[in-house]
């Protein structure tokens, strides 16, 4: 008698032990699969590195954009620049970025407002002290498109509610309305 016990205990205790050490056919204990094939090396990614990653990618979006002038840089359908879009050119010429971003011009649709307004745009440069020339300015669509028709309006409404004209943080937690927040580069 006292065999036949030690030899169900002893039959448990295997039993027991193969269940939780994980190598069957489902998952082990807590869900963790001890056979799993683990290539050598293989080390977890340190905690917030993604999201260090994010954010340098939307950095990287932002200094895109920060040469870019949308249609709203101008006044109405001329190819006069707007407050907004003049001090946008002075920061960049104080900044030195000139050489290193990519100047844009969103297209209007007319090729003559198109080529007046990058004439326009590298008078503004020269006048500000960076001697650009008219062919280093590209008439092409941004990276980061702004807004149109009702959502520019609403966008347009609100800030002028709120009395927020740029920068911080917008009645809905909206984020930037001029610059190269929302895609537009300035009102009025």
């Amino acid at each position: 008698m006292r065999y036949q016990s030690k030899l169900f205990v002893s039959g448990g205790l295997l039993a027991m032990s193969l269940a939780l050490s994980g190598c069957r056919s489902g998952q082990g204990i807590f869900q963790v699969d001890r056979c799993a094939d683990v290539p050598s090396g293989a080390i977890p990614a340190k905690p917030g590195s993604h999201l260090c990653e994010w954010q340098q990618a939307q950095v990287q979006s932002a200094s895109i954009d920060q040469g870019v002038f949308y249609q709203a840089d101008f006044v109405g359908s001329t190819d006069q620049l707007s407050p907004a879009a003049e001090v946008q050119v002075a920061r960049l010429v104080e900044q030195g970025a000139v050489g290193t971003v990519s100047l844009i011009v969103e297209p209007s649709g007319d090729p003559h407002r198109d080529a007046g307004r990058v004439t326009m745009l590298a008078s503004a440069f020269s006048a500000a002290g960076a001697s650009i020339a008219a062919e280093q300015i590209q008439v092409a669509f941004p990276p980061a498109l702004g807004l149109e028709g009702f959502r520019a309006q609403q966008v347009a409404r609100q800030a002028s509610r709120s009395g927020n004209q740029g920068g911080g943080q917008g009645q809905n937690g909206g984020g930037s309305i001029s610059g190269s927040g929302l895609g537009g580069g300035g009102f009025f």
